[in-house]
């Protein structure tokens, strides 16, 4: 805890809603300690036995000011502006223009979050995408080795994954070796009709 009249901040730098909280201390004219609080190093430094004394909800920000402790962003917020004069007011003096100000506020703290998610979502979606893209790549270089251990006859297909192909990308890998075998059938027998046809043309000039 820090000592009366001092004013210590906890927050991480990419949380918005320890931006708010110290764009209010900065328009308020308050002088303040922070202490960074990370949310990745070391699996969540909010997590810790020393910040889980000031804060059990292990969340950031947090305000300690003297022996209270205040916490969630829109509440500091609010205690700054009523227990410091500063050098002006954050929120409207009137009732109906404070409930407007503070409903606006938490919209667009509840909506922040719904972002966030979205945009982790969507790159856990590409990062799928392309891990996928690079395990049919490594299934199709496998696959286009046509000689197998089995003897087969090169630009036969294959019935087999090939040696080597991780257990991960067999069931690919056989699906692309099917894909390549029926291709190669269909060109077989587009050879053998073109070659019927020309035998025929033959016979009868």
């Amino acid at each position: 805890m820090s000592a009366n009249g001092t004013l210590t901040l906890y927050d991480y730098w990419r949380s918005s809603a320890c931006y708010r909280v110290r764009i209010a201390l900065n328009l308020k004219g308050l002088r303040y300690e922070r202490k960074p609080i990370h949310l990745i190093r070391n699996g969540g430094e909010q997590h810790s036995a020393a910040y889980h004394e000031v804060n059990p909800q292990e969340a950031v920000p947090a305000l300690v000011d003297g022996e209270r402790t205040i916490r969630q962003s829109l509440a500091i917020i609010e205690y700054l502006d009523e227990a410091y004069d500063g050098t002006m007011k954050l929120l409207p003096t009137t009732a109906r223009d404070r409930a407007r100000a503070l409903r606006d506020a938490r919209e667009g703290s509840e909506q922040a979050p719904r972002v966030d998610r979205h945009r982790h979502a969507d790159r856990q979606r590409q990062r799928r995408e392309r891990d996928e893209r690079r395990r049919l790549a490594a299934c199709g270089h496998h696959v286009h080795l046509r000689r197998s251990e089995h003897g087969e006859r090169r630009g036969a297909g294959l019935r087999h994954v090939p040696f080597g192909v991780d257990e991960h990308f067999k069931p690919v890998a056989l699906r692309i070796a099917e894909i390549r075998r029926d291709r190669v059938a269909v060109r077989q027998r587009a050879k053998f009709d073109d070659r019927l046809a020309l035998e025929r043309r033959i016979l009868l000039s």
